[in-house]
C-alpha cells in the first residue's frame, strides 16, 4: 500500500538570501546540480514576508517547500518541515 505524503516538506531548494532581505532571487539545489526543473505554484515564489520570533523583526521567505498537491511553495528559514532527501545506491553511479 502507498502512503500519501501529507503537510509540506523541504525539497532542498532556496535563493540563498538571508531571511531579513527582501524579494525572491534565484533558486537553486543545495546540492549543486542544475536547477532546470520546477514545479512552482502561481505567483510563487514570492518572498512573502513576515514576523519572526524570537525578536520581532521583518522576515522573507527563501527556501522551497512542495505542498501536499504537489506544487512548490516558498516558506521561511524558521518554520520546521520535514524533508524530501534524494539517495543514490552505492554501486549504481
Amino acid at each position: 500500500m502507498k502512503k500519501l505524503l501529507q503537510g509540506e516538506f523541504w525539497i532542498g531548494a532556496t535563493d540563498g538570501k538571508p531571511a531579513n532581505e527582501p524579494g525572491a532571487g534565484t533558486y537553486f539545489w543545495i546540492s549543486k546540480e542544475p536547477f532546470d526543473y520546477t514545479s512552482l505554484a502561481q505567483g510563487e515564489p514570492n518572498a512573502f514576508a513576515f514576523e519572526c520570533p524570537p525578536v520581532v523583526a521583518t522576515c522573507y521567505e527563501h527556501y522551497a517547500v512542495q505542498r501536499p498537491d504537489g506544487l512548490w511553495n516558498d516558506k521561511g528559514c524558521g518554520d520546521n518541515h520535514d524533508a524530501i532527501c534524494e539517495w543514490t545506491p552505492p554501486g549504481t553511479i
